[in-house]
């Protein structure tokens, strides 16, 4: 059970604060990203926090942004059915989709599933010179439907919504899978065809009849892309030593927006406001940062990670993102997703707020302002679904403008707000006991024995196995502590973690960032199953030897990885002696 001031942090919680602030974001609608609606919601939260005495600005940074001519309806856009009766379908345009020629983009339609290759691979679609049908879905989310129909040379990509259950709802998305800001080689990687949606009505007729005949249909879309100044709010609470909890939840909205993302941008709000009501108590500071252009997709994120490098890199030892909170019915069903060194605490306290078990699991594919995997810092996102909706998780008026304050579940969002506020105070104040280290050499550990390789490749990971094993028996035998717990940083604990979940996470390590949605990034150790899937089916001696040759490259930057976490380990033992 809570300590007792962990039960007057809980009790200082304020409804009508809460209340307050959901108000002011119903009244004004959606926020797109680098506009002066976001900027206009950046600007209350920094009020409402200076009201209550937290040091709190704004940071500005550029980003590129895509709107299509008429920006808060997403159009216009159409799809039309060419077969006879001709059918016209009320759509939306996803963010950097390319534009469509006056007068729309004609071409066959086909239905590729959810998006991803092993759907084409599955249903034998060959796309090349055609429009793609997929249905929107959490599998392969967002721009990851579009990255595929575009290198399997679809001419345009049409997503369905995922279910009509509420009446005909059309959302909107982006298309742009590389994640944040694009370098120079990201350039080439930007969409080149246009990508629009339809409801999921409309998205049945055209699967059924329209893909069924292989009639025509012709899709129309305009959009531009540009580069704006975009401000996110920011806030600190200082803790009586070095280092920092982050906590975030992005401001700008594709819709509405009351549960994606009102919902996390006000919890986070009355967390600050409890948390600096016990200021005197934390021994690392609390940070927290409302995104911008979360939605581009995550321009936010990903400039305060490149901006803020140092910090992060030394001094951050956890990140807890709030997004798409307390959705209908929810208060029951709250769950996380976080890296394996923060699942117990995740645990513990939900079991506390919610009174029984809750799901707490590791990460899907990368998503969810996800920006600082590369770099290794713990993270965790904690949610609320409405129970039995697997098929809509976010609800049928995800992203759309019917995603308004009556979807709100209040008493999910209290509870939410309970646990973001505990787990912030616990890894403030017991930050060296709060982290379970040894959880993640053991998943290294566990994802190298599942990996399945034939010789010979498997003569260079074998080894790893054991050494990851060595790793994780030298954490208990140092009980877990690599830190000395009366200290408020635990410096031993943020390289160990750096070190490890570097690989575990990413491929492109600390110094870029992966696609978003990509499906390799839903592998722990992503790199080496990469390489894994790809010297099994790899055809021909020159297929053969490129992706053994891969495999022993990322075989290297795991091995790398344990020998850190080891010299950290033996510093730790050569001090306890």
């Amino acid at each position: 059970m809570t300590n007792g001031y962990d039960a007057r942090l809980v009790d200082s919680l304020s409804t009508a604060d809460v209340a307050a602030d959901l108000e002011w974001f119903a009244e004004r609608g959606g926020r797109l990203g680098g506009t002066p609606a976001e900027a206009d919601a950046a600007a209350y939260i920094v009020r409402r926090l200076q009201e209550a005495d937290i040091d709190a600005g704004l940071d500005t940074f550029d980003t590129i942004v895509s709107y299509s001519d008429q920006p808060d309806a997403f159009g216009p856009a159409a799809v039309v059915a060419l077969a006879e009766p001709q059918r016209r379908c009320n759509a939306k345009s996803y963010a950097f989709g390319a534009s469509t020629p006056e007068g729309g983009l004609e071409a066959e339609l086909v239905y590729v599933g959810n998006g991803s290759p092993g759907d084409y691979d599955r249903l034998g679609v060959d796309a090349r010179g055609r429009i793609a049908l997929s249905i929107l879905n959490f599998d392969v989310p967002h721009s990851e439907p579009a990255r595929v129909a575009q290198a399997r040379g679809a001419k345009g990509l049409v997503v369905m919504n995922w279910s009509d259950r509420d009446g005909p709802r059309v959302h909107t998305g982006t298309a742009k899978w590389t994640w944040g800001n694009p370098v120079p080689a990201d350039l080439d990687q930007l969409p080149t065809i246009p990508v629009v949606s339809v409801s999921y009505e409309d998205g049945v007729y055209l699967r059924d009849v329209i893909a069924g005949q292989r009639a025509q249909v012709s899709i129309e879309a305009h959009l531009e892309r540009r580069w704006v100044q975009a401000v996110q709010p920011t806030a600190e609470i200082r803790g009586a030593g070095d280092g920092f909890v982050l906590l975030h939840a992005h401001l700008d909205t594709f819709g509405f927006g009351m549960t994606d993302n009102a919902t996390g941008v006000v919890g986070l709000l009355e967390v600050a406001r409890a948390l600096a009501r016990c200021r005197d108590e934390l021994g690392l500071s609390v940070r927290f940062v409302w995104w911008a252009c979360h939605e581009m997709p995550y321009g936010g994120s990903t400039w305060y990670a490149d901006a803020h490098w140092d910090d992060l890199r030394s001094n951050c030892v956890a990140a807890l993102n709030a997004d798409a909170w307390a959705l209908p019915n929810s208060r029951d069903n709250l769950s996380a997703f976080a890296s394996a060194e923060i699942q117990p605490m995740l645990r513990t306290i939900l079991r506390e707020v919610v009174g029984q078990d809750c799901v707490v699991q590791d990460w899907g594919v990368k998503q969810a302002d996800q920006s600082f995997w590369g770099l290794g810092v713990p993270s965790a996102l904690t949610v609320s679904l409405s129970p039995g909706e697997e098929s809509t998780p976010l609800g049928t008026w995800f992203h759309s403008e019917f995603d308004t304050a009556e979807h709100v579940d209040r008493d999910a969002l209290d509870r939410l707000i309970r646990v973001h506020a505990l787990a912030a105070y616990q890894l403030s104040v017991t930050p060296a006991t709060s982290i379970d280290y040894a959880a993640v050499s053991a998943r290294v550990a566990a994802e190298l024995r599942d990996l399945s390789l034939t010789e010979p490749g498997q003569e260079y990971l074998a080894p790893l196995v054991e050494r990851a094993e060595a790793v994780t028996r030298r954490i208990e035998e140092l009980d877990g502590a690599l830190d000395d717990p009366t200290k408020p940083l635990a410096p031993n604990g943020v390289s160990f973690c750096r070190a490890l979940n570097s690989v575990l996470y990413s491929v492109a390590g600390p110094y870029g960032q992966d696609s978003q949605g990509a499906g390799y990034t839903g592998h722990r150790l992503p790199g080496l199953h990469q390489a894994v899937e790809g010297l099994d089916a790899a055809m021909g001696d020159d297929g053969r030897f490129a992706w053994l040759t891969q495999l022993l490259r990322e075989r290297n930057r795991v091995a790398d990885a344990l020998a850190e976490a080891d010299a950290i380990l033996a510093r730790v033992a050569t001090r306890e002696r």
